[in-house]
């Protein structure tokens, strides 16, 4: 709690630098147009009185729209991306036997045009490899983040007893700006990045592979923008023969959603706390106060200008993340689209999974529902609480083993 309060704080300080520089750079439109006007008078007799002031009103405008914009971006990407760097890199002497095949760690190291040498990691067989699942974490989640949950596969595997199942690789990839990796996140920068340590592991494996790729919260939109774009960036001596699996775990359906979605969490544990405090402080009788207390006209005014606020917000927030587009493209060029995400999730709620599995059912022109809920997970713990529905759409497990 006290994380998101400091978050709060960041965000809030950034806030009044933002108005401060917006209001600044309005006035200063404002009074260049308007002396450029006066200056104007001279020549054009009088006319420039209007013409330049609406002209420097125009521009400021502008540069208000644009600043405002540029520094939503900042704020933005301030509470988005939670980047860490990896200290200890002992998890790459790490070692597996899955049915007498033995699994180890290879570090993939390739250029990224402006951000120099970026590093990825390919879990692997000994052995031939078939398919390569490419997971892609959350906004605070780093590469090496992904071997418990790989750990546990690899042990499933090995209770299968299955050598054909033994041929599965996994690529755990890190942004921009995490883990090993210089420059700044950005749904642009994640898509270059991710798509050439894909690159880079189909190149170390030197043969065509099915590619499937899960994602987690924020892993999900990295994980759909490559599927809906892979033709156009890979390759096409990389690329597979068909698409694979796109496993979207707990995703949302873009940021204004999700902007929307933090301000009212923001509002239901802020409002009881300021409603108990002014009880307190203020003369009147709770059942007065209760009965004046606007908890009820903001849910229902909050309600009915949502879609006008996602509206408004979509042309200032640089980093989109539009999952609705990206899940569409990728059901199009033939991914199989499968969605999971916690019932009980109260950061990005399952409505909006939901939202993005029938999307692609409609898209696909599938009968089957591509959504599968987890009961009693949250987000964060969805991934190991569904393990076993995780396995079962991975193609991990027996077909016949009941979930």
């Amino acid at each position: 709690m006290s994380q998101m309060w400091d978050a709060v704080c960041r965000i809030l300080g950034g806030l009044l630098k933002v108005f401060a520089v917006l209001l600044g750079s309005t006035l200063l439109g404002g009074l260049l147009g308007s002396l450029l006007g006066l200056l104007g008078a001279f020549v054009t007799f009088g006319t420039s009185l209007l013409l330049w002031p609406l002209c420097g009103l125009l521009g400021a405008c502008g540069g208000f729209f644009l600043a405002f914009r540029h520094y939503t971006g900042k704020l933005e990407a301030l509470l988005l991306y939670q980047p860490r760097r990896i200290r200890n890199a002992s998890f790459l002497d790490l070692t597996w036997d899955v049915a007498d095949v033995q699994y180890s760690i290879q570090t993939l190291s390739y250029p990224v045009p402006g951000l120099g040498t970026h590093v990825a990691y390919l879990l692997r067989p000994s052995g031939d490899v078939d398919q390569l699942w490419v997971l892609f974490g959350g906004n605070a989640m780093l590469s090496n983040d992904w071997l418990p949950f790989c750990d546990k596969a690899l042990s499933h595997l090995a209770d299968q007893q299955s050598p054909d199942r033994a041929k599965t690789a996994f690529l755990l990839v890190d942004y921009p700006g995490y883990g090993r990796n210089a420059g700044e996140p950005s749904p642009e920068s994640v898509l270059s990045g991710t798509t050439l340590a894909l690159e880079a592991a189909l190149r170390r494996l030197a043969k065509r592979v099915r590619v499937q790729l899960l994602g987690h919260s924020l892993g999900a939109a990295a994980a759909a923008q490559l599927a809906a774009q892979w033709e156009l960036r890979l390759p096409k001596e990389c690329q597979p023969e068909h698409p694979g699996t796109l496993l979207l775990s707990a995703p949302f359906i873009d940021i204004p959603h999700m902007a929307i979605q933090l301000a009212t969490i923001l509002l239901n544990r802020g409002l009881p706390q300021l409603y108990a405090a002014l009880l307190d402080v203020l003369p009147i009788h709770e059942e007065t106060f209760e009965k004046y207390w606007p908890s009820a006209w903001l849910a229902d005014t909050g309600h009915r200008l949502k879609p006008l606020l996602i509206l408004l917000l979509r042309p200032l927030v640089p980093h989109r993340w539009d999952n609705i587009s990206a899940v569409r493209k990728a059901a199009q060029a033939g991914w199989k689209i499968r969605v999971l995400h916690g019932a009980e999730d109260e950061l990005i709620p399952s409505s909006m999974g939901r939202t993005l599995a029938e999307l692609a059912q409609v898209s696909q022109g599938e009968l089957a529902d591509g959504f599968s809920e987890i009961p009693r997970a949250g987000h964060n713990d969805v991934v190991l609480r569904g393990f076993e529905r995780y396995m079962k759409l991975m193609g991990l497990t027996d077909a016949k083993s009941r979930l």
